[in-house]
Parts: C-alpha cells; sequence; structure tokens
C-alpha cells in the first residue's frame, strides 16, 4: 500500500513532522511529495507516529 502526503495530512500531520522521516532511510522528501511511499517503507523507519498511522 502507497502512502502519500495527502494521507498523512488527513491525519493531521504537517510537511515539517513528515520531513522527519527524511533521510533517515533511502528516498527523499520530494520523492514522497511526488510519488509516495509504501507502508512497509514507513514501518522500517521505527516512527511511532507514522507506524500508528498506518
Amino acid at each position: 500500500m502507497i502512502a502519500t502526503p495527502l494521507d498523512a495530512k488527513a491525519q493531521g500531520d504537517c510537511d515539517s513532522r513528515l520531513r522527519c522521516w527524511f533521510p533517515r532511510d533511502r528516498g527523499t522528501f520530494n520523492d514522497f511529495r511526488q510519488q509516495g511511499v509504501t507502508t512497509d517503507w514507513l514501518r522500517v523507519t521505527g516512527d511511532a507516529m507514522a507506524i500508528r498511522r498506518l
């Protein structure tokens, strides 16, 4: 499943919060804004807020 910035913003996250996920792992914030990321990728970040949103 692909998560997009719109999904995150619908949950109350803002760009500055979303930027915290990058560049921790592969990918960039701009890639996320354009294409989204997989929910598996979000789990791998270990970010508790990201994982709760899945």
